[in-house]
């Protein structure tokens, strides 16, 4: 189980409106959002959905960074959800990492685009290049996190969900099984939900194939009928409850993979903001991602 240590505040939700640029949250802000509205609406969904804090179970960390690469209309923000022993460890480090070393390799790989097709077109690449930098980037952390000294991230690893908007750009990459959702409003005026990310657990075909392609097992615990886990071949372990994570080495020869899915989305007027949830705290498995919106 992980902690949360963020100035964006306790809880499993970070939201940001659709006008929000640069800036971030004081410690004891709450979730740093553009507007009062918005922050009511966040501190209700908390009252409302969270489940009582079980003992030895605290949600993940939370991170934002507005200015993202001294560009005012750039902000990243994501959750790293730990599980296992070290989860809360391997988590910070993920979170203390995947930001900064995001940031380099995209601009890397931005001049030297430029250099080579010119700046004209780099606005017609830019999801491109911050999508190879995710996966590079996603499989340098994992790396590291196997030669770490100072954790165990073969037995614990961490979810890794996150957004960079910049202008009315939204890039999502999403390791695991936390959760993006989109509030919109349809033709007729009403607030409706658009999730943004697939949950990946091991019982979606495609995932499944590649474990079993890879030996390992997916099959549910008598006693959790419905919750599909991956198993190593000759022992009941490590039972992980999704099919990509950081860290979880123990399943990493067994088709659990850490390789973002990385999604666009261009933000229009309709837009009203994006709710970014861990699974973890049951918000996920317990409602649906229009209840969120609508709580």
């Amino acid at each position: 189980a992980a902690d949360l240590v963020d100035a964006a505040g306790p809880g499993p939700f970070h939201v940001f409106g659709k006008g929000e640029e640069g800036g971030g949250g004081a410690p004891g802000d709450g979730a740093a959002v553009v507007g009062d509205a918005l922050g009511r609406g966040l501190r209700d969904v908390r009252r409302r959905v969270l489940p009582p804090r079980r003992e030895g179970h605290q949600p993940g960390h939370l991170h934002r960074m507005g200015g993202y690469g001294c560009q005012d209309d750039t902000i990243f923000c994501g959750v790293f959800d730990g599980h296992g022993q070290w989860g809360h460890y391997v988590a910070k480090a993920v979170r203390e990492s995947l930001p900064q070393s995001l940031l380099c390799r995209w601009q890397e790989a931005v001049a030297l685009a430029s250099l080579i097709d010119g700046e004209k077109r780099i606005s017609d690449c830019q999801f491109d290049l911050l999508r190879q930098s995710y996966l590079d980037v996603a499989a340098a952390v994992d790396k590291e996190l196997c030669r770490s000294r100072r954790l165990d991230a073969v037995n614990s690893g961490c979810t890794a969900l996150s957004i960079v908007k910049q202008g009315d750009l939204v890039v999502v990459a999403n390791v695991g099984d936390s959760r993006a959702v989109l509030a919109t409003t349809s033709d007729d005026g009403d607030v409706t939900a658009v999730q943004l990310t697939v949950d990946f657990k091991p019982d979606l075909p495609q995932e499944k194939a590649r474990i079993m392609q890879c030996e390992g097992r997916v099959h549910c615990l008598d006693d959790e009928p419905g919750v599909h886990r991956v198993w190593v071949p000759h022992r009941e372990a490590p039972g992980l409850a999704m099919s990509r994570a950081s860290g979880d080495y123990c399943v990493k020869d067994h088709g659990v993979i850490s390789a973002p899915e990385v999604t666009q989305r261009r933000i229009t007027a309709r837009d009203q903001f994006v709710i970014l949830a861990m699974a973890t705290d049951g918000v996920s498995d317990r409602f649906s991602h229009s209840h969120k919106v609508f709580l």
